[in-house]
């Protein structure tokens, strides 16, 4: 029987983005044979038709007011992606109602606190064997992918011993365009403390690192992006990255002492950065919050086709053993992060339902980092003339170091 897959969030950017995707790779009704039964759900009934009419796919009209009118909507469904945003509203409720309905659940959220709160959900999911995979986009699933596979590759090479990694640095450069949903994700920053991994030595019994905040400004450090981006200054920044590189680490056996995901910015924009952190206090107040809120709702969508083709995204990855040596310095350069979002949920939701039901209780089910459903080994193992293993189609890792 061909599984059926329930795309929530479909008529936002990133929503279309992935039901393009996701109707080139798996086929729509017009197609004779469909590897998955995609249909798109959103709140927004006209939009919606609008665009099932457009791609020749069903549609569900549903709202996330009335949990068991949810969960009855989704009994016949086997996999449920969410990508309607802000996900600090939707991604809790349709998650649970997800479990419920006994269905996998992948989103592709950024959002930290929404990250951790979905984390309790992982018993629930083991238990019903089920698979939750939360940040299944850029830049969580390019740098997941990039942390687990240096980890897997100083191992085989005998260069890690599991109490020699100092420091796991991720780094991505700062998005030259970005869509509405982005820009609000950015505002929320100013409002959170930067979350960082630290390990305490003297806690033999608590090796492995526990998520910390610093304050934002805290924490700048230079990085060299390569071509014309070159050397730049990133502060470090609320991405989930950390979380999801904590719990790679952990799956590997390696106790990492810090783990840091920073973001290149200008002298003004840290500045910028660095002055809405001290009037947070103030900007989340009901009036300036809303005020920020329609600032964000000024900007386009979205990017432009042309500049999504223009503006490819990079992903660095650095690893320094306990002696502060730098053991691990590489460079994933894919197509616009948009885009790589839409290939990346494709392949975690595709992996997810050609899993066996045996290999699911064996060793899939429960909460999931995109690393453990996207093949970390392939992409290393390809050669430069070879074409990169999907979702890293269009993509280069560049080595200099490790």
């Amino acid at each position: 029987m061909t599984p059926r897959v329930l795309l929530y969030g479909a008529t936002g950017y990133s929503g279309r983005l992935i039901a393009e995707e996701a109707a080139r790779r798996w086929g729509n009704m017009a197609s004779p044979t469909r590897s998955a039964q995609l249909v798109l759900g959103a709140r927004n009934a006209t939009e919606l038709g609008r665009l099932c009419r457009k791609l020749k796919l069903e549609g569900l009209e549903l709202a996330l007011d009335n949990r068991t009118t949810v969960v009855r909507a989704l009994s016949g469904f086997q996999l449920v992606i969410n990508a309607a945003g802000p996900f600090a509203l939707t991604a809790e409720r349709l998650a649970k109602s997800a479990l419920d309905a006994r269905c996998h659940y992948v989103d592709i959220t950024g959002e930290t606190d929404v990250y951790r709160r979905l984390d309790d959900l992982g018993f629930i999911a083991y238990q019903r064997r089920l698979v939750v995979v939360c940040g299944a986009g850029e830049v969580s699933a390019a740098s997941d992918v990039l942390v687990d596979g240096a980890l897997q590759e100083l191992k085989r090479k005998g260069n890690l011993n599991p109490s020699e990694v100092g420091a796991i640095r991720i780094a991505v450069p700062r998005l030259e365009a970005q869509s509405r949903g982005s820009a609000r994700t950015a505002i929320r920053w100013v409002r959170e403390q930067v979350p960082v991994a630290r390990a305490s030595s003297a806690d033999p019994k608590q090796p492995y690192a526990r998520l910390q905040h610093v304050p934002i400004g805290q924490l700048e450090r230079s990085f060299d992006f390569g071509g014309k981006k070159g050397r730049c200054i990133a502060s470090g920044v609320a991405l989930i990255d950390v979380m999801s590189a904590m719990r790679t680490a952990r799956r590997r056996e390696v106790v990492a002492r810090t783990i840091e995901v920073y973001m290149a910015m200008n002298a003004v924009e840290r500045s910028s950065y660095q002055w809405a952190a001290i009037a947070s206090p103030w900007l989340n107040l009901p009036l300036p919050l809303r005020w920020s809120e329609m600032l964000a709702d000024q900007l386009p969508e979205g990017p432009s086709p042309r500049e999504r083709e223009r503006d490819r995204h990079t992903v660095l990855l650095e690893i320094e053993d306990a002696r502060l040596q730098t053991v691990i310095d590489w460079q994933l350069d894919t197509p616009n992060c948009y885009d790589f979002t839409a290939r990346s949920v494709v392949a975690v939701a595709k992996r997810i339902l050609c899993a066996t039901a045996d290999e699911i209780d064996a060793s899939l089910r429960g909460w999931r980092t995109p690393a453990e459903l996207l093949d970390a080994q392939a992409l290393l193992e390809a050669s430069p003339n070879d074409e990169m293993p999907y979702p890293f189609t269009d993509s280069s890792l560049t080595r200099r170091k490790g």
